[in-house]
């Protein structure tokens, strides 16, 4: 009850007032989502969990594709609309499938609000309409129901304005490739490509930059319902404490199902101090790119500098480096290219350079060369 003594007198009132014995004459129901109803149940009150033993618990799973569809043409025809068989089809295996892969996911209220939403898209398609014509108009179209985004529409977009890195661009026109082979054959995208990776290289050099591209390209070739990348540091997962490290680990991944998660500083995950809590929180990442409920569904980069990212790999866990399917590395920039991103940095701010002066480059020249800290 987080300390909340009103709380705390409805939770033991209620275990007062429930027994559990068979022939009892009340019927009580608790409801809620999964994990939070399981912390409920232990932390809430000792005689929580013999009155409502989760070992017993009615478990209401997302619903399947088949069951997406049919509701939502229920929901149309009770909106007095209509929308043809095979439109349905789309939105589900488009939309709410893919939906289906993030955390939280609504079921019949994510077919709602779907719906909801192409009635109001449809509305405005026919405003121009006369009343007497707009009133024949009923049938939901698949526009109605989908609005692509500029990169899903063109996949060439995401590699506009990236500067500085050829061979990761290639990299990305690579994915791309294999994923559109791979739909040719008939097979599944996710069976031929690689969603665990390994960014090393110094700071500024494009590594956060380019996994939102990563994930951009991944939405718009269809695996993945979302271009999110959910960004942590190591010691997001480490709570401090033995045994509390995996559960907060599991979070973490459950909140980047369907999108990105891009672990910054991953090095620091190799504690050269050997404290428990870090190695438990590898031995989990490992165990967890391998569970069915995450392989597959979404994009995990370990991201940091060359040389502590392959001890990370070599020396923390054995099975951490062979579930990393690609290494990326980013060079420092040329004087050239770091140019051509100042240049558009001050475009982007409105200023110019001053008189005289034609390039920026021997200036990033002059800038490259100096010491490093």
């Amino acid at each position: 009850a987080g300390g909340d003594p009103y709380k705390t007198a409805v939770i033991d009132t209620l275990v007062s007032r429930v027994t559990g014995d068979v022939g009892a004459d009340r019927c009580v129901l608790l409801l809620g989502y999964r994990k939070e109803m399981e912390r409920f149940l232990r932390k809430g009150n000792p005689g929580l969990a013999r009155r409502f033993q989760l070992e017993n618990a009615f478990v209401f799973e997302d619903y399947d594709d088949q069951a997406l569809l049919r509701i939502l043409m229920r929901n149309v025809a009770r909106r007095g609309k209509e929308v043809a068989f095979d439109t349905a089809k789309q939105v589900v295996r488009r939309d709410l499938a893919k939906a289906r892969m993030r955390p939280n996911f609504g079921n019949a209220g994510a077919v709602d609000n779907c719906v909801s939403s192409a009635v109001v898209r449809a509305e405005a398609r026919l405003e121009a309409l006369p009343a007497a014509e707009r009133a024949t108009q009923g049938e939901l179209l698949l526009a109605d129901f989908l609005v692509e985004k500029p990169h899903v529409r063109d996949p060439s977009l995401v590699f506009e304005g990236l500067i500085g890195c050829e061979a990761i661009r290639t990299r990305l026109a690579e994915y791309q490739a294999v994923c559109a082979a791979a739909k040719r054959a008939g097979r599944d995208p996710i069976d031929d490509l690689a969603l665990v990776f390994c960014f090393q290289g110094s700071p500024g050099t494009g590594k956060t930059t380019v996994a939102r591209r990563m994930g951009m390209l991944f939405e718009a070739l269809g695996l993945l319902p979302s271009a999110e990348v959910v960004q942590v540091s190591a010691s997001d997962f480490s709570t401090g404490f033995v045994g509390q490290t995996a559960a907060r680990t599991r979070d973490i991944f459950n909140s980047a199902r369907g999108a990105v998660l891009f672990i910054d500083e991953a090095y620091r995950l190799y504690d050269p101090l050997g404290r428990s809590y870090m190695q438990e929180a590898v031995d989990e990442i490992v165990n967890l790119l391998t569970e069915e409920q995450y392989r597959g569904k979404l994009v995990v980069i370990f991201a940091g500098y060359a040389g502590q990212m392959s001890r990370l790999l070599d020396e923390v866990n054995p099975g951490l480096k062979s579930r990393v399917s690609d290494v990326i590395d980013f060079p420092n920039f040329a004087p050239a290219a770091a140019a051509t991103m100042a240049a558009q940095q001050l475009g982007e701010k409105r200023l110019q350079l001053p008189a005289g002066a034609e390039s920026l480059e021997p200036w990033m020249r002059r800038l490259l060369a100096g010491p490093r800290r």
